[in-house]
């Protein structure tokens, strides 16, 4: 299985992990396995665990220190955060934030049912911090078999001034290869408040998320169709380089020549 991780800065470390207690490179360790894990491309933490478990020792990946890196990489993705429960004995201002939770649930049901693949498993939460309400949107599409995965995550805060949050996008492609492509963007102020109606809260999440999947489609158009193109070298008697469209066309007729033969 193929994997990135992070680069760690180790400038230093050979010395003083040689002076350092067993106790104290454990915990070193710990970290650096803690950093690989959380990094770990969708749908690929099990197996960047057993990779782990064949090069460290059992009293590094403790059951409890495995279970703790866990619950951070599935809280990220929006899972084992738990039901939100009924709030009970509301004043009026947290009475009208719950009713405004529960529309915004409804509402971003609605919103993932329209916008969110059907074959990608898609959780959504909606809780309330302090005065604050908080959205959470994962969706993930694994499909190991062919190589491939790919996750999306749409986190945002809404408050009485205003909409804040960030989109992650994070794709990793192994087939003869090693390919990732990670995404983050960030949307500091938009002006949507908790006194704007949930369907413009909403339309304001979706028009982001689209916004951003579109960008992200035409950079990569780009980068097959001009980015890799403008890395070729050029030819050792014409001194030009080579046009890969002519290129194509070439190959294209010389095929269907040799067929026409045969």
């Amino acid at each position: 299985m193929s994997y990135s991780t992070p680069p760690l800065n180790v400038e230093g470390r050979h010395d003083a992990m040689e002076e350092e207690p067993s106790s104290q490179y454990a915990d070193h360790r710990q970290h650096i396995a803690e950093q690989m894990l959380l990094s770990s491309p969708p749908g690929q933490f099990g197996h960047v665990l057993t990779d782990l478990r064949k090069l460290l020792p059992a009293s590094v990946l403790t059951e409890s220190f495995v279970q703790e890196v866990t619950k951070v990489y599935n809280a990220r993705r929006g899972i084992g955060l738990g039901k939100v429960e009924e709030m009970r004995n509301l004043t009026e201002g947290q009475e009208r934030l719950n009713m405004k939770r529960q529309e915004l649930e409804r509402a971003l049901a609605g919103h993932v049912t329209e916008s969110y693949a059907s074959d990608s498993a898609t959780t959504t939460m909606c809780s309330v911090k302090g005065s604050t309400l908080h959205v959470i949107i994962y969706s993930e599409r694994v499909n190991l078999a062919n190589f491939w995965s790919a996750s999306w995550l749409s986190e945002w805060s809404i408050d009485d001034d205003k909409l804040s949050g960030s989109i992650q996008v994070r794709a990793h492609y192994f087939e003869d290869g090693n390919v990732q492509l990670h995404v983050n963007k960030s949307y500091p102020v938009l002006s949507v408040s908790l006194r704007s109606d949930t369907a413009i809260i909403v339309e304001c999440i979706k028009l982001a998320e689209e916004t951003l999947s579109k960008n992200i489609e035409a950079t990569c158009q780009e980068l097959s169709t001009e980015g890799l193109h403008s890395l070729r070298r050029k030819l050792p008697v014409s001194k030009v380089k080579m046009n890969w469209s002519d290129a194509a066309a070439q190959n294209i007729s010389k095929v269907l020549h040799n067929n026409t033969e045969h």
